[in-house]
């Protein structure tokens, strides 16, 4: 039996659940997009880290939320689809995976560009929003993560004629070295000895910036 034609009704059937979920899902969350499609004109305030006034993150950004979570559960399980298929028919090489792995790629990078918006409402022991090592350090280093997510995403989407593994491993070891360094090491060093020493004045600006 061709695995590939075992394959083809499994996959029919998979992708009609993920249709139904994926409709569930966005009329669950039909009140965002109403209110996006409604909402009035932009304040001229806007917040002094990202430069959005109040209506982005009370209307745009809940939608590119709901988007960002679905472009990304969605790449999942296109990863996944692509990895079995791999599997069950190695003539196939690495081209699904390639593909699949550009998609999961960019997904994130979408991922982690709305992410950055979630700082603004972070909790910490002074007080609530964007701290120095936010506005120098984590959200700079952001930048960083998303480009070398979207390099290993043309890596892999380039790679998806030849199917080499080679490519595979230099498009997820970029992104994964770039988050080591931009978004755990560099942030740990400045958080402990440049911060820390004298956080108060460090952080004055910023709590400055949460009471107005």
């Amino acid at each position: 039996i061709n695995p590939i034609e075992f394959l083809k009704p499994a996959a029919t059937a998979v992708s009609f659940v993920l249709g139904l979920m994926s409709g569930a899902v966005m009329s669950a969350n039909w009140t965002r997009f109403a209110l996006y499609l409604r909402q009035p004109a932009a304040s001229a305030v806007v917040d002094p880290v990202l430069g959005k006034p109040v209506t982005f993150y009370l209307f745009s950004l809940p939608v590119l939320d709901s988007l960002a979570n679905w472009f990304l559960a969605i790449a999942i399980v296109v990863f996944l689809a692509a990895i079995v298929i791999t599997i069950m028919d190695m003539g196939s090489q690495l081209k699904g995976i390639s593909i699949g792995l550009s998609i999961l790629l960019a997904a994130m990078a979408v991922q982690t560009y709305v992410g950055r918006f979630a700082l603004l409402g972070e909790q910490h022991a002074l007080f609530a929003g964007v701290r120095y090592l936010d506005d120098h350090i984590i959200l700079p280093g952001m930048w960083f993560i998303m480009a070398s997510l979207l390099a290993g995403a043309a890596i892999a989407g380039i790679n998806s004629r030849a199917g080499r593994l080679r490519e595979i491993i230099v498009a997820i070891a970029a992104p994964a070295l770039t988050y080591l360094v931009a978004g755990v090491i560099v942030p740990a060093y400045v958080a402990t000895f440049v911060v820390r020493p004298n956080e108060f004045v460090r952080e004055t600006p910023y709590i400055r910036h949460n009471i107005d």
